[in-house]
């Protein structure tokens, strides 16, 4: 992963959203990035009954010039930490004016929180940030809810690192090392073998065979081709990928999870809402989704 110079956080200004902002300016810090800070209004359609009664553009500059005032204070705070920010307001639809700003600002990573409850919870990560995953060409790193948001002083300890080809490790592994600041910070390589039935006859077509390996032996293979630092260590599990991944992220007290995002085919979309939305819905520490390589500059071209 390049230095990030820029980084592109859409902010809704609930609770959960100004975590995002403050989480935002010590990463800034800690990476010497800038932040674009940017709010999208919605533009909304009158019901049949209220469209005699409201002056639709009326209440869209009331709400542009109402989320002016939100970013105004919000660029104080950010002066106040010494973090170099731009802060943008816009009009549209949430996820295409995250995309269109994350090309237009030429941003390296894009960081949204994540609400953890309720409705909220269920249209952010059912429309916004599914979006921005399957069609974003750059980082995704998506911060959870309350303590768990916090950075390490210094920047991440306990990196976990999810990979679905044991034998090639990619771009996820080379994202994490990226952020490796010192002898303490500890990268997990990790590998779930799917504990499913002896073939699973997938809807959209296509059988899964059972692994024949066992953890050892995938192990053994991982270990072959891991680069040879003192810091990153193999670990294999099996079972249902996302419990599995879940459950490694608390027991190892993990602050940070890289995984690579895959959507170009049919079963790669199922899988994403199957296993990548459910760690993102269930993790305890941020996680840093990173594109194919190949749709990166797919879309950069």
């Amino acid at each position: 992963m390049t230095r990030l110079n820029r980084i592109l956080v859409p902010l809704d200004f609930s609770p959960a959203s100004l975590e995002t902002f403050d989480y935002a300016l010590e990463f800034a810090t800690n990476h010497q990035s800038r932040c674009v800070f940017l709010h999208v209004v919605s533009p909304m359609v009158p019901s049949t009954e209220l469209s005699g009664y409201v002056d639709i553009n009326r209440l869209i500059s009331a709400l542009k010039t109402q989320a002016e005032e939100h970013m105004n204070r919000l660029r104080v705070r950010a002066m106040d930490a010494g973090v170099k920010a731009s802060f943008r307001v816009r009009v549209g639809t949430t996820g295409n004016e995250i995309l269109e700003a994350a090309k237009v600002s030429k941003a390296d990573l894009i960081m949204m929180g994540k609400h953890s409850k309720g409705k909220l919870e269920r249209w952010f990560m059912g429309s916004v940030t599914e979006r921005v995953l399957r069609h974003s060409g750059i980082p995704l790193l998506i911060t959870p809810e309350g303590e768990a948001a916090k950075l390490s002083p210094g920047g991440f300890k306990r990196i976990v690192v999810t990979t679905d080809h044991p034998q090639t490790p990619d771009d996820a592994l080379d994202a994490a090392l990226s952020f490796v600041q010192g002898e303490e910070t500890r990268i997990t390589l990790l590998h779930v073998i799917a504990d499913w039935p002896s073939s699973i006859a997938f809807p959209l077509g296509g059988v899964l065979l059972a692994p024949s390996q066992s953890k050892e032996e995938v192990r053994e293979e991982m270990l072959k081709h891991l680069p040879h630092k003192p810091n990153v260590f193999a670990r294999v599990e099996s079972g249902v990928p996302y419990q599995e991944i879940i459950e490694v992220l608390k027991t190892t007290g993990a602050d940070l999870l890289v995984m690579n995002i895959h959507g170009r085919g049919a079963l790669e979309r199922f899988l994403l809402g199957t296993t990548a939305e459910r760690v993102i819905r269930g993790s305890p520490c941020p996680v840093l989704a990173i594109p194919p390589r190949h749709e990166a500059k797919e879309k950069a071209a």
